[in-house]
Formats: structure tokens, sequence, C-alpha cells
């Protein structure tokens, strides 16, 4: 039943159109108006025709509606490669899997255990100072900075478009790479989830993958895939 009222409420709209606003409405009108007669059955055949017609807008709207949520709902975006570049940056790979391009951000959304830091956490484009979102051509991928492990006695430290240097307590420090500065947390283990979403809304579905960062004792770390989040 609500589906049936659903239907009327949008097929009405375009018959009252058709009836009260055509062209072969006014021609009808002004004839009649000039008291012309007209037969049962051409009336008839107008009516029925704009019941039709309105149908098929009302149809031809709700498959573009349906054509505009599941374009919403498509991923077009996918988080793929760990990579680790000198310096102990370690980062992700946010690619655009689509036809066109796609302006992306990417975010920490998760860290278990709790991150020092309110969530979610932009995370910075890699090779771009302070960058949050980048333009991102079809086929193409951008990395983002996910943490920075101090492998040596000191540590940079981004400060606006400056860098400092910090003497770290721990010489085996993790920072959280959020632009424009780096948040220290523990080293412990950690299961975080990252997002990559376009930042237009009808640039697709975000993507989320899951990962585990492993300190070892040898003072390395095991940036490792957790798999896809849903």
């Amino acid at each position: 039943m609500r589906g049936a009222m659903s239907f009327f409420l949008a097929v009405l709209p375009h018959w009252t159109s058709i009836i009260t606003g055509s062209i072969v409405a006014a021609v009808l009108g002004l004839l009649s108006f000039g008291g012309y007669q007209f037969p049962s059955w051409l009336v008839w055949l107008f009516a029925t025709g704009g019941i039709l017609r309105a149908c098929y807008l009302a149809w031809r709207d709700e498959r573009a509606n349906v054509a505009e949520t599941a374009s919403r709902l498509t991923p077009r975006l996918s988080i793929n490669q760990i990579t680790r570049a000198a310096g102990g940056h370690y980062r992700v790979e946010v690619r655009n899997i689509s036809a066109s391009s796609v302006r992306v951000r990417a975010q920490l959304e998760s860290i278990i255990p709790d991150s020092p830091q309110p969530l979610p956490l932009n995370l910075k484009a890699t090779g771009y100072d302070a960058t949050y979102e980048v333009e991102v051509p079809a086929g193409g991928f951008q990395l983002f900075d996910v943490f920075l492990a101090n492998l040596h006695d000191t540590v940079f430290v981004k400060r606006g478009s400056h860098r400092a240097m910090a003497q770290g307590d721990d010489p085996h420090a993790i920072f959280l790479v959020d632009s424009p500065y780096h948040t220290l947390i523990q080293r412990q283990r950690y299961t975080i989830v990252i997002c990559g979403f376009p930042v237009l809304p009808e640039g697709g579905a975000p993507a989320r993958r899951s990962f585990y960062i492993i300190p070892q004792p040898d003072s390395s770390i095991i940036f490792s895939d957790a798999g896809p989040v849903d």
C-alpha cells in the first residue's frame, strides 16, 4: 500500500503538468473556450495518454535516482600497498580505481589502544607540505604518511611549514604523522583503520582498511595488512 501511494505521488505532479501545461492541453483549451465540442473518446484518449506519459516520467526519475545512489555507493578508491621510505616513514597507497579523477583525502579512523589525539586524524599527503587532499587521476595513486618511527637519536617533527629537530627520550619513538604536527604514541602493538575517501559526495564510497603496527625487539617495526573493513 505504501509503495502504491509513493508511486501515485510520483506520477501525480507529472500528470498535472501534462494536463494543465502541455501544448496539446493549451490547444484543446483554446478550442473548447471558442465553443468547439470535443468527442468524449478524444478527451479520454488525451487523459489516458497523459497518465501513461506521467508514469514513464516517474519511472525515469526513479531510475535516475537509483543510478545516482548506486554511483555514490560504488567504491572508486582502494587502499592497497604498504610502503616504507628512507627516514622511517611508513605510508599507505590510496589508488583511484575509477575512470575519472577523484579528489582524495585519507584519515586515521581508529587506533587500538587509543590515540592521545582525537580521531579521525587527517593524514598528510606524501610529497606535499601540510596538504590533506590531492587530485588523483584515473588509475593513479597517492601515498599518505601514517607514522614515523624514530630509529635514531633524534626525530624530525613538523611544526607548520618549518622543520625542527627534537631530541627524543626514546630513540625508537613512534609518531603519527598528522599534519602539521606529529603525535607521539607509545611503542607498542596497535591495530589501526585507515579510510581513503573522495572529498565530494558524488565521488563514490570510501575505502577502509585495517593494519597492524608491531614493534620488534630489534627496534624494527612490522607494518602489516589486516584486511579490508566493511
